[in-house]
């Protein structure tokens, strides 16, 4: 905060340099007249006012250099004032922006000198408050059963990671295990890895493939397979959606077994055919 307090005096005092030489030097010339909108005949009459203008801007970046060497508050909050002062008179007797262009700069100098250890302060509290607070990343809501479930505010995954983003078990009377949905973000894939990966993996679980269609998923290109076999020893049935959002995939895959599909399996299409992306990845 010193630093920047430091800095922003240097530039104020810079500022006061340059309407110096432009008023002491430049008044008269292509520049202070194009600068001053001002015509030959008045720049020759007020140069004698515009060089006493420079001078005693002079005398302000002096001392705004004297105060930098010093390291002095003191010193620098009297020439920030000045200066402020000399902005706020300006613009109301000369030009409105006199205020911006050379007031305010000056006056958050001012506040930086004055106030840097309050403002340092509350902009920690603030930074701590931010990090502290962790950014609701999305929620589960059981409408049938009157609760919501907030999800633990994880850092985003890469693209190089994947993750299980949630995972809804059985319902009353299954095994935990025995009916179950769940997503899963991945990372970078086209579209026939994607299929391929996929193909595998149910192969692995043993699935045999039955059914496999594409189609289209919030505008992205999808897969939606379908399957059975000896999933863990049981007779298990799987659906398997895929869709490719790139760089990521997500999957939403779910199972039962196949004596509780006959109950169950319209009610786990729906969830899986429900997936849905939102705008922003």
């Amino acid at each position: 905060m010193k630093i920047a307090a430091q800095a922003l005096c240097a530039f104020v005092a810079l500022q006061h340099v340059l309407f110096m030489v432009i008023e002491m030097f430049f008044w008269r010339r292509p520049l202070g007249l194009k600068m001053f909108k001002m015509t030959q005949e008045v720049a020759d009459s007020s140069a004698p006012l515009a060089m006493n203008q420079g001078l005693y801007n002079g005398f302000l970046a002096a001392g705004l250099v004297w105060g930098l060497v010093e390291q002095s508050a003191p010193i620098l909050t009297f020439f920030c004032a000045c200066v402020i002062v000399a902005g706020v008179f300006g613009g109301l007797t000369a030009k409105g922006s006199i205020v911006l262009v050379q007031g305010l700069p000056a006056a958050i100098a001012l506040a930086l000198v004055r106030f840097a250890p309050v403002v340092l302060v509350f902009a920690l509290l603030g930074f701590a408050r931010a990090e502290d607070k962790p950014e609701k990343v999305g929620a589960f809501k059981s409408a049938q059963y009157g609760f919501s479930l907030d999800a633990p505010a994880f850092p985003k995954i890469g693209d190089e990671e994947e993750a299980a983003i949630v995972v809804l078990p059985a319902p009353p009377g299954r095994k935990p295990t025995s009916v179950t949905v769940s997503v899963a973000v991945r990372p970078k894939y086209d579209f026939e890895r994607a299929r391929a990966l996929v193909r595998g993996h149910l192969d692995k679980l043993g699935v045999h493939l039955k059914d496999e269609k594409t189609l289209e998923v919030s505008g992205k290109k999808a897969l939606l397979l379908e399957g059975d076999g000896p999933l863990g020893g049981t007779e298990t049935t799987v659906l398997e959606l895929v869709v490719l959002d790139a760089p990521r995939l997500y999957t939403v895959f779910a199972a039962a077994r196949t004596e509780d599909w006959k109950r169950d399996g319209a009610a786990l299409r729906a969830s899986v055919e429900s997936f849905k992306l939102e705008d922003a990845k």
